[in-house]
């Protein structure tokens, strides 16, 4: 899932990168470099929608930075 999401890094820069140089080629890059970018962030999203947060996990922790001065 992280090469994904640096593979997704990496469309967003290019599609940056080709708006600012050259306004027309990015048109036509964009649908390229779309699937990249739907795969990462996807994946991230369905991840953090099944996996989610340990809630307990997270409380305790919370708890633990309380207790240190």
């Amino acid at each position: 899932m992280g090469v994904l999401v640096t593979i997704a890094g990496l469309g967003y820069m290019a599609n940056g990168f080709a708006m600012i140089l050259a306004p027309t080629f990015a048109g036509a890059l964009f649908p390229f470099v779309a699937v990249p970018i739907l795969a990462g962030e996807a994946s991230l999203c369905l991840w953090l929608l099944v996996k989610g947060v340990n809630a307990e996990r997270w409380r305790m922790q919370d708890h633990r930075e309380e207790l240190i001065p």
